[in-house]
């Protein structure tokens, strides 16, 4: 439940609540490093203010979101070293991919190790437990893995996803203009496999598929979209449907 509800604050403030604008800001600024490391720390807060004493919901808060900072900066380090060694935004741009899956493992194996050593649930915690099973029957680690796979299957997985198409060359840089057209047809559809794996309606799936690939039918007949669409919609769906079945292994 503690590595959940972590994971869970990690990805809306590393995701949801930072946009691709501060993101590549970072590179260049300081202030937007320091801003989103602020959210950050707000969303471990919300979780950490759950368990333990007062002196325990400090130390632990800010020793998480001080490793995350300290991780973002070496990385923004890597992304400027880079920069000055081969302007080339191929280069570049193919090697964030890297950098994107490293920064990632490391945060999520910090979250995994802190975890351990998170104290017990405290009288908030307790109170904000006892008044959601007042109103609602699912147990709350239900809802928590739940939502943990909804966020993950939106704007992670985006990001993901156009961190691959940097990697591959279908994009030409990070800071390229995002189909916002796109971004949420593919959002809408990993919400859809996703319900539909929680539903065990798997066959539904490729109805699915079918409609988004008739709205792309004539844009098919070119070759090198034909690629990205198909890479991008394998991603999506095998993203969310691993998902929705490591869920229901969970539960």
């Amino acid at each position: 439940m503690k590595l959940c509800l972590l994971l869970l604050a990690h990805f809306v403030a590393d995701f949801v609540l930072q946009s691709s604008k501060m993101a590549n800001e970072k590179v260049t600024r300081r202030v937007p490093l320091i801003a989103h490391c602020l959210i950050y720390s707000v969303a471990i807060l919300s979780v950490t203010i759950l368990y333990g004493l007062v002196w325990d919901i400090i130390i632990f808060t800010a020793s998480v979101s001080l490793s995350h900072f300290i991780t973002d900066a070496i990385r923004v380090r890597l992304q400027k070293k880079r920069l000055y060694i081969n302007k080339r935004h191929l280069y570049i741009e193919k090697r964030e991919f890297r950098l994107f899956i490293t920064d990632q493992c490391i945060h999520i194996s910090i979250l995994a190790a802190s975890s351990l050593y998170l104290p017990d649930i405290n009288p908030i915690g307790r109170y904000i437990s006892d008044a959601y099973y007042a109103f609602f029957t699912p147990k709350l680690f239900t809802v928590t893995i739940i939502a943990a796979a909804y966020i993950l299957c939106l704007h992670p997985t985006g990001v993901f996803i156009k961190k691959v198409f940097l990697r591959v060359g279908y994009q030409k840089s990070d800071t390229e203009e995002e189909n916002k057209g796109g971004f949420l047809i593919g959002v809408l559809e990993r919400v859809c496999i996703l319900t539909l794996a929680l539903m065990s309606q798997f066959t539904a799936i490729s109805f699915v598929i079918a409609a988004k690939s008739l709205a792309r039918i004539k844009q098919l007949e070119d070759r090198d979209f034909a690629e990205k669409y198909l890479v991008g919609t394998l991603l999506s769906v095998v993203i969310a449907l691993l998902s929705g079945i490591a869920v229901q292994r969970i539960l």
